[in-house]
Parts: structure tokens; C-alpha cells; sequence
């Protein structure tokens, strides 16, 4: 019988993934599951087999209750036996006497003979099957139906652990088999995965990019430096050979940093205030220099001083520090290229690779890409909305999405072609197609499609076509496709990219080149919006069960104040030491009542109020040291400086500085609950932009990153349609200004829809202005009001799919 506190499990699920997440043994982490699965349905058996989709066949890869000398014994085919059957249909099998059953498979040394009560449930990891948990009691101690549901409720919460184990056990015999006793060289096996010459996949960023592949589990450097490697001892490299690496490391450090600069503004300190800091630190590379002097080679000197920090690093309980585990390798990876530079053969670059990885955190996106990586592949990995695709689409670096997890197991360094414009991936394709493919590339650059100054309707009326920001690396080329204004800058991108949070001064610096290039145009900025997919990797999260519904975007403010109020002070100096008039704009993300967006806009009031008061007071006393001639500081021009303080908050006021205007403050339409009371929000919110994306997903509580339900986030549900049209109304009706910033703002079958309820500001990506103004152009406000009131009318999906499909 199953335990009363069953539920729990369910329940604290987000809590179970923090307890796994401290455990780096995978064989570990497996035992724990089934420890703890076995602990809550009160079985006296779980075990987990692990499909090995090579081989087509189970395996046995945790359990408790069995002979644990199976695990990794017990293998069975897919459909060979009550487990293998589980798997082959996908089904689950409940059994009060298994052993009567004819697929029944007897495993001689498995121990299983007393347990005859069996429950088996397929593990899923998207649509695809990873393997099977099983559950075995006694006999006369049947499962219940309650607990087949508890456990294959179980088993969807534990899938992402399980398939992470999958992924790795499977790279991790794999590179066995290729250091094996056979004596080849793991260059060499070329037999790990016979290469298709097309596989399809999904468009997260397009382009086009051509590289040699690399797999990003498979850098040898960073195996080594992880233990799964032996050191290499090379005497040839000494102490002189080190230093030269370490000068070289500074050097490009600095180069780098000045790039990134320009191009990653949000990046610099994520990227180079560790790395500098590390490289600097008297442990690090004075004790390199130290063990090569003792007669140590250079390599294991930098191998073992690397180690020592990642290990001290890594034991940390603080995820800020566990989190400079990745600085270290990034540097030691760094010095050994170095050290290596001169080598014939070298060692892999990521300059202009095609990289293939199972996931990529915005910080590791922005790394790599700081490294020339040219494209990117990811196996599942969150989806086209993740923030790594965003990002992959800011950088412009093209990325496909491919739930085949055996590209995993490539052989090293075949060539690709990533054709993100079509969605496939070319494997080893031959000098014929590669030249097609930089034709293509080379006309793309020919083809600059610039928008037109002013964006107009076919009979003459004005739209709004402004872009959505998330690096400020866009802003050049926003700029010179005539944007006229930031709809969406996403403030939490600064955040994302980094391994800490951004000091005021580094969100000052962010802002103030925002500010300083939209210079004479309204900029709308959207608080901290994070938690859900959007996690800050550096802060000790809840371990929600249900990140999305738990505490994210204002949610997370109203939690952390502090964070709150020091971007919105960030914003505020930043806006007022702008040297042009900018429109600024503030909005919420995820307000869901009136009562939140009062709270909210109470915190920027309150900042401006002090703000406002220490510049009152700073003129004040310069009016009063310029009177008595007293000299408080001076600059280069002899002007006084006064810094005004409100708690951590420090600005310096020049005798000439004026004080930003209160911004106008809006909030995101993103929550159904707000559709019923938008007549009260219109009475006191001075702007809305629709976030179509979080309010299609909230509408139909589908969950817009998963794959497996994508047929039911649909933009086009007659309900959704419905509820933006009683929004649109109503805050036209009151007078204030409305946009659309999500996903279906560049949509040729809803641009004319928005524009026929009325609405005349729409923010899309850079990518979509042009095809965005073109689409406007096409269409008359008449014909567009006709059209949305034909979708208006519809009732069903399908209806308003007969209509929407001939403008797609």
C-alpha cells in the first residue's frame, strides 16, 4: 500500500532536483532516484535501465532491492521481456504475479524471484523514450492504479535527471571504448555514429555557417584538466615556455577585453574581472612559475595549480563560487593553447567550429562566442525560446535545435554546413555544396534590406515599428535600420550573461550606452524579468516544483527589493547624466492585479523621490561652496564635485547636471487575470505592451518550450484573440499608448490582426523590421479591420486557421 505521504514527492519535487544537483557521480545520482522512489511508493525494488539507443537495449543501471553485481549486467532488447515491452510500447505494465506473464524474462543472479507484484513505466524525455523505472514488491502486495499514476508522475518529474545520467554514462563508455585495450587512438574510431548526410532541425537563430564540428563534452585540454586525462608529461616546455604562455594570456585578455567592450558591453566584467583577478592571484601563476622551477613541466604545473583552484572552487557551498570553476578552466584552457602555440598539430580552436552541446547557459553562449564559434547545435536544450537561442539571434551566430542526442556521438570533426534558413544540417556534404552555401552567404551580405524611415499602411496611416533589444551590440545595427525607438530593451540580459550580480555602476554603464545611442528617442525598459526559463545560475534558487508559476519576474522583486531599486536607480543616473533628451519608459513584467502594479510603481517613485532630493541637496551646496569659495574636490575644469549618498547609492554631481523627468510607467500584458479589470488599469497605468509569448502560454496553460504540446500553444485560439481585443479597447479607450513586443508582432497573419483592433505600435526583433514594414505596407486599416473581425468572429482553432493560412 502506498504511503499517505506519497504527495510529497510530488510536490517537493523542485527541492529533489537541488538535493541530486550536489551529487557529481552519475552512478550517484541514479542510486539516489531509486532510493528515494522506492522510500515513497514503500516498494521493496526500483530500478532504473537506461536505454542505449546505439545498441537498441536496456541496461541496468541503478537499483536497490536487486543484486546490485547486475547493475550494469542486466541488458535486454527493446521489446525483449516485461521491461523491454514497456519500452517498445510505451506503455506501462502492471503485474500482480510476473513471473506468469509470458513476456516474463528470467536474469539468473538478479535476485528477483520473491518480488512478483511489478510496475514498469516508460521514462520520457520529450516524445522520445530514455528507458523504464520499475517497481517490485513481494507477492500479495499488489500496486494500486494511484500508485502507477504516483509513479509515472515520478518518473516525468525525474526524466531530465535521468536523460543528463543517459547523456553522460554513455559519453563516458564511449570514451573507454576509445582509450580501450585495443590499442587505437581515439582519433582514430571513427565507428561512434554512422553519419546521416542530412538531419533536419529546428530554427532557434538563422543563418548560415560552415566549420569543422566540435562537441562541446569532448575538448581534451578540459578532460584533462578534469581528471578524465592523464597529464601528458612534456619536459620540452619549461620555465621560459610559461611565462611566454602567460604573457600571451595576459595580452589576449586585454586584446579580448577591449572587443568585447564594443561588442558585449554586458559581458566585459563576466568575462575578464575573474579571469584577470585569477590570473593575477599569487597562488595561480606564481606557483606555476614556482613547481616549473622544481623541475616540474610546464604542463603539469598549469594541469595541477588548475585543479587545486577548481576543486577549491567546486566544493564551495556557494554558487558564486562554485560558478568560477568555469573561469579557472577557462584560463588554464587558455595558458595550455598557449603553451602549445609553437606545437605542430596545436591544439583545437573554437575559431569558426560548428559547436555541438546538449544545453548552453547564456554565459557559456556568450564565452563561446567570444571564441569565434560559428554556429551552434543543440539537442533539446530549452527550445527556440530559451535564452540561449535569444542570445544565438542577438550575436547573429546561427543555431539549430535537434532532439537526436546521438549527434552527441559524432566521430571528431567531421565538416557541417548549418543551414538555420531551411532548418537542416549537413554532414561532410562535399566541395560542391560548400561552395553553394557560400554563395548564399556572400549574397546575404550583398542583400541589405533597410526599412524605410517611416513605416506606413498602404492608405497612408503611421505605425509604430519599434525593436526589441537584449544586447546592446544591436543597437548599431537598429540604428541604421531606421528604428525609431526601443519597445522592449530586456533587462535581465545583463543579469543572464554573467556568474554574479551587476554592481550599480557596471547597470549605470549598461544603461547610459543604451541612453547615449537612442539619443532623442523613447526607449521603453522592462524591470528584472527572471526565474522560470530564466534562471540566474549564481543564485541560490527555490527548486521550485513549477518554476513558471512560482517566483519570477515581479514576483522575484517583490521578493528581493533591493535588486529592484537598485536597477531602477541605475536607470534614473543613467537617464539623467544622458547628454540628450531620451523618452524613457518603465514597465513591469507579470503584473497580475491592480494591486501590483501600485506596488511596483510605489518602488520607482520612491527611488526618484530620493534621487531627486539628493541632486536638490548636491546644488544647494554647490550654491553655497561656490558663495563662501569653499573647495570640496575639483576636477580637471576646477568644477566641485559632491557625491550624494542614499545607502549604497553614489553619484557624482557636476555643477551643470539636471534631473531626470519622472519616467512614464507601464506594465506587461502577459496574465489572464488582468483582461477582466483593464478598464481600472487603463485608469492609472500610462502605457501597456502586450507579451504575447507569456500571455498565449498563461491563456492555454501550455508550457510554450515544450515541444511535445506545441499543437496547443496556439496565438490563433479564438480566445486569446478575443481577450487582446478587449485590451486593445479598453486602453485605447482610455487614452493611453499600446503595443505589441512578443512573438506574434512579426507574424504576417497577425500584423494586419493588431492594426485592425487598433492597435499602432508594434516591437520586433532587427531581423523582422524590414518584412515587418513590408507586411504593413500591404494592407489598408479598412482591410485590416475587416480582417480581424472575421477572426473576431471565428469560434473554433481551425476556423480561424482556414483564414490566418493564407497570409503565413
Amino acid at each position: 500500500m502506498v504511503k499517505k505521504n506519497h504527495l510529497e514527492l510530488l510536490c517537493d519535487a523542485g527541492e529533489m532536483f537541488a538535493l541530486l544537483s550536489g551529487v557529481s557521480d552519475t552512478e550517484k545520482i541514479l542510486q539516489r532516484c531509486v532510493l528515494l522512489v522506492a522510500k515513497h511508493l514503500d516498494a521493496e525494488v526500483c530500478s532504473i535501465y537506461l536505454l542505449d539507443s546505439r545498441r537498441r537495449e536496456l541496461v541496468l543501471r541503478a537499483t536497490t532491492g536487486l543484486n546490485p553485481e547486475s547493475v550494469g549486467v542486466v541488458k535486454m532488447r527493446v521489446g525483449e521481456g516485461l521491461v523491454g515491452k514497456a519500452m517498445d510500447t510505451m506503455e506501462m505494465i502492471l503485474e500482480d504475479h510476473a513471473s506468469l506473464n509470458p513476456d516474463f524474462k528470467y536474469f539468473p543472479g538478479a535476485n528477483e524471484e520473491p518480488f512478483e507484484c511489478f510496475l514498469a513505466i516508460p521514462i520520457l524525455r520529450g516524445w522520445q523514450g530514455i528507458g523504464v523505472m520499475v517497481v517490485q514488491r513481494l507477492a500479495n502486495h499488489s500496486f494500486s492504479g494511484e500508485e502507477a499514476m504516483v509513479l509515472r508522475s515520478i518518473a516525468s518529474q525525474l526524466a531530465v535527471i535521468i536523460e543528463n545520467a543517459r547523456v553522460l554514462l554513455s559519453l563516458k563508455e564511449s570514451e573507454s571504448a576509445r582509450d580501450g585495450s585495443t590499442g587505437k587512438n581515439r582519433h582514430d574510431n571513427k565507428e561512434s555514429m554512422e553519419l546521416p548526410k542530412i538531419l533536419p532541425a529546428r530554427i532557434a537563430s538563422r543563418g548560415i555557417a560552415i566549420g569543422r564540428a566540435m562537441v562541446a563534452s569532448r575538448n581534451p585540454i578540459l578532460e584533462m584538466l578534469r581528471g578524465t586525462h592523464q597529464i601528458k608529461d612534456d619536459s620540452l616546455h619549461q620555465i621560459n615556455d610559461l611565462e611566454m604562455a602567460i604573457e600571451r594570456t595576459v595580452s589576449q585578455i586585454e586584446a579580448l577585453e577591449k572587443d568585447v567592450s564594443l561588442r558585449l558591453p554586458e559581458a566585459v566584467s563576466l568575462i575578464f574581472g575573474a579571469h584577470i583577478m585569477i590570473l593575477n592571484d599569487k597562488g595561480f601563476s606564481v606557483k606555476m612559475k614556482e613547481m616549473t622551477r622544481n623541475g616540474i613541466s610546464a604542463l603539469s604545473a598549469i594541469v595541477t595549480v588548475a585543479r587545486k583552484y577548481m576543486d577549491l572552487f567546486g566544493s564551495s557551498d556557494n554558487e558564486y563560487l562554485q560558478a568560477k570553476v568555469a573561469d579557472v578552466e577557462d584560463i588554464a584552457i587558455r595558458l595550455i593553447e598557449n603553451l602549445h602555440k609553437n606545437d605542430t598539430g596545436g591544439v583545437p580552436s573554437h575559431e569558426n567550429r560548428i559547436l555541438i552541446a546538449r544545453d548552453l547557459l547564456p554565459s557559456q553562449t556568450v564565452r563561446f562566442a567570444m571564441k569565434g564559434v560559428a554556429g551552434f547545435v543543440l539537442t533539446g536544450g530549452g527550445g527556440i525560446a530559451s535564452h540561449a537561442a535569444i542570445l544565438a539571434r542577438s550575436l547573429g551566430i546561427p543555431m539549430l535545435i535537434t532532439d537526436d542526442l546521438s549527434i552527441l556521438s559524432i566521430p571528431d570533426e567531421p565538416t557541417i554546413v548549418l543551414d538555420a534558413e531551411v532548418g537542416n544540417i549537413y554532414f561532410n556534404p562535399g566541395p560542391k555544396i560548400e561552395e553553394q552555401f557560400h554563395q548564399r552567404i556572400d549574397s546575404e551580405k550583398i542583400l541589405d534590406k533597410i526599412p524605410e524611415v517611416q513605416t506606413l499602411s498602404s492608405d497612408g496611416v503611421p505605425v509604430s515599428l519599434m525593436v526589441n533589444i537584449n544586447l546592446l551590440s544591436e543597437l548599431d545595427s537598429a540604428i541604421r535600420l531606421n528604428a525609431p525607438g526601443v519597445g522592449l530593451y530586456r533587462s535581465e540580459f545583463p543579469f543572464l550573461v554573467r556568474n554574479n550580480f551587476p554592481s550599480e555602476a557596471e547597470q549605470v554603464r549598461v544603461y547610459d550606452i543604451l541612453f547615449s545611442k537612442m539619443a532623442g528617442k523613447e526607449v521603453t525598459i522592462r524591470t528584472l524579468d527572471v526565474g522560470g526559463d530564466k534562471m540566474l545560475s549564481y543564485f541560490e534558487n527555490a527548486g521550485e516544483a513549477n518554476p513558471e508559476l512560482g517566483l519570477r519576474s515581479i514576483r522575484f522583486a517583490f521578493r528581493h527589493p533591493e535588486i529592484m531599486e537598485q536597477q531602477i536607480r541605475a536607470i534614473l543616473v543613467a537617464a539623467a547624466e544622458a547628454e540628450s533628451d531620451t523618452t524613457l519608459r518603465i514597465m513591469f513584467p507579470m503584473i497580475s492585479s491592480l494591486d501590483d502594479f501600485r506596488k511596483a510603481k510605489d518602488m520607482v517613485v520612491r527611488c526618484y523621490e530620493k534621487l531627486a532630493s539628493s541632486y536638490e541637496r548636491s546644488n544647494l551646496s554647490m550654491a553655497a561652496l561656490d558663495n563662501s569659495n569653499a573647495l570640496m574636490g575639483t576636477t580637471k575644469n576646477k568644477r566641485p564635485i559632491i557625491t550624494a549618498n542614499s545607502r549604497d547609492f553614489h553619484i557624482n554631481i557636476l555643477e551643470n547636471k539636471k534631473m531626470v523627468n519622472m519616467p512614464q510607467i507601464g506594465m506587461m500584458i502577459e496574465l489572464p487575470s488582468v483582461v477582466e479589470i483593464i478598464d481600472a488599469l487603463a485608469a492609472e497605468v500610462d502605457f501597456f505592451s502586450i507579451g504575447t509569448n507569456d500571455f498565449v502560454q498563461y491563456m492555454l496553460a501550455a508550457d510554450r518550450t515544450n515541444d511535445r504540446i506545441a499543437e496547443y500553444y496556439a496565438p490563433h485560439h479564438p480566445g486569446v484573440l478575443r481577450a487582446l481585443n478587449r485590451v486593445a479597447k479598453a486602453v485605447i479607450y482610455a487614452g493611453k499608448d499600446i503595443s505589441v513586443c512578443g512573438e506574434m508582432a512579426k507574424e504576417p497573419q497577425f500584423i494586419p490582426f493588431f492594426i485592425g483592433i487598433g492597435i499602432r505600435k508594434l516591437s520586433v526583433n532587427q531581423h523582422y523590421l524590414f518584412s515587418a514594414q513590408k507586411c504593413i505596407n500591404n494592407w489598408s486599416t479598412a482591410d485590416a479591420i475587416n480582417y480581424a473581425q472575421s477572426l473576431l468572429a471565428q469560434d473554433s482553432v481551425k476556423g480561424v486557421e482556414s483564414l490566418t493560412a493564407l497570409y503565413k
